[in-house]
């Protein structure tokens, strides 16, 4: 790593610094085909080298928790467990998640509830390298900070999907006896390590977004490492050692057998993250347009950005079409002035 890169929880054993975008491309190209076919490989992007990788509502309990409040436990499963099914209790107070079929399972809510904002335990991934790295560059508060493209690797044989329509007596709708929140996370328990949630059918956003969601039980105890409140061990670092070029066994090279959930930040310093940010609107068609094609999307775009300025090419319609602009407002009609 660089002396003058603040990494955070990247240090070390964790993280690897791009020294310029074709190093970058390297170390995507390593941990996507270099790793055994039968693992999924996903991506996270951190705008900022200080953040962790994890879930909103580990994050609010922490923060709870953080206050000195005698009220709050130190966090366990059963904790965060209760205050889960608080919110998804409240939701279905507020009767999201029903339509004309009845209502959808808790697994589904809670991908409804975390695409919409609210504290879930899961922690939004994407299959696609290119689309995390516009999230860790697109930043522009965090400019001026490193970022990071975090590479995660779980066993193909955890992915689960989050049916919409719970219905046992019709595979046209829900394959019979679906994955449900508390049998994905038994799962997850039993392979130490975490699922991956596939909500179906995908909205217009996750579509572009190419996303998932990951999560797991929290763990007894917790270790000091970028993750936090998903489970792993030590041989959790074997996707960066392979990174690194480091000697390894061939089972650790491949990834055959892998059970469990292995981790690499690789580190993008500012002056990459701004070249990146170029190449990615221009080459790769990654922008809040095509991240966002929703009409949230364009709402928050608006409150966040100066209108009409920024949406399409810096406001160059705007600048080329102003004198053509008809000026009614200084220009009434007769007719208007007969009345």
């Amino acid at each position: 790593m660089s002396d003058n890169i603040e990494v955070g929880p990247w240090e070390g054993a964790w993280g690897i610094q791009a020294e310029n975008l074709q190093d970058l491309w390297r170390l995507i190209g390593v941990a996507a085909f270099e790793t055994s076919l039968s693992n999924r490989v996903v991506w996270r992007g951190l705008p900022d080298s200080s953040f962790e990788v994890n879930s909103s509502l580990v994050r609010q309990l922490h923060q709870e928790m953080g206050r000195g409040d005698d009220r709050f436990p130190s966090l366990t499963e059963e904790y965060l467990r209760q205050r889960e099914l608080e919110i998804l209790y409240a939701a279905r107070e507020w009767a999201i998640g029903l339509s004309e079929y009845g209502s959808v399972t808790d697994l589904h809510l809670l991908a409804m509830l975390q695409h919409h904002g609210a504290p879930t335990r899961l922690v939004d991934v994407t299959y696609n390298p290119l689309t995390a790295l516009w999230f860790a560059c697109s930043d522009e508060t965090k400019e001026d900070v490193a970022g990071v493209l975090v590479a995660l690797v779980v066993p193909d044989e955890v992915v689960v999907t989050a049916p919409q329509v719970p219905n046992p007596f019709s595979d046209t709708q829900a394959v019979p006896g679906a994955p449900t929140l508390i049998s994905a996370l038994t799962r997850a328990g039993d392979l130490g390590g975490c699922v991956l949630v596939e909500p179906r059918p995908q909205d217009e956003r996750m579509k572009a977004q190419e996303g998932l969601f990951l999560t797991g039980i929290y763990p007894n105890e917790q270790q000091d490492g970028p993750v936090v409140g998903l489970p792993w061990d030590p041989s959790a670092t074997r996707l960066l050692k392979r990174l690194r070029g480091e000697p390894t066994p061939k089972s650790v090279e491949d990834f055959t057998g892998w059970r469990g959930l292995s981790v690499a930040g690789i580190v993008i310093s500012p002056e990459l993250k701004r070249d990146l940010s170029h190449f990615l609107h221009s080459k790769f068609n990654r922008s809040h347009r095509t991240m966002y094609p929703d009409m949230a999307g364009f709402v928050k775009f608006l409150k966040t950005n100066d209108a009409g300025f920024d949406l399409f090419d810096r406001g160059i319609y705007l600048q080329e079409n102003s004198g053509s602009m008809p000026t009614y407002w200084a220009n009434p009609s007769n007719e208007s002035n007969n009345e």
